[in-house]
């Protein structure tokens, strides 16, 4: 009769040893799952935040780009009703060619050319040319 009670107490302590084991594995499995589940969603916050501070910056780029574009538009704008004048400016001294006075001519096509110089400026400083 002791060596069965012995048996029986030993079978129990196993018993006692697996349930505590399988528990424990068990808790252990869902501590893990809670913790990369808590991590995942720390994660996702953090990408959340980063899209919309690039969001943010995004938006401002596309204004400073805007804005680019209305002065870059507003300075060729400028220099075509320049270009317009010199072009004027150009038939009308060819209207001169028939006239009799050479230092009149002269004179014109100096102008022009001073003209050409800072149209060709105007262009330079707005990266057109």
């Amino acid at each position: 009769m002791y060596i069965a009670t012995t048996a029986d107490a030993m079978v129990d302590i196993i018993k006692l040893v697996l349930i505590v084991a399988s528990s424990s594995t068990l808790i252990a499995f869902l501590f893990k799952n809670w913790m990369l589940k808590q991590m995942e969603h720390q994660f996702n916050r953090k990408i959340e935040d980063y899209k919309a501070e690039l969001g943010k910056g995004n938006i401002g780029y596309q204004i400073e780009k805007t804005e680019f574009a209305k002065r870059k538009f507003e300075q060729v704008s400028t220099l075509y009703v320049k270009l317009l004048d010199r072009k004027k400016r150009a038939e009308d001294n060819y209207e001169l060619i028939g006239a009799q006075n050479m230092l009149d001519i002269r004179r014109a096509f100096d102008n022009q050319m001073e003209q050409d110089r800072l149209l060709q400026n105007d262009i330079a400083m707005a990266g057109l040319y």
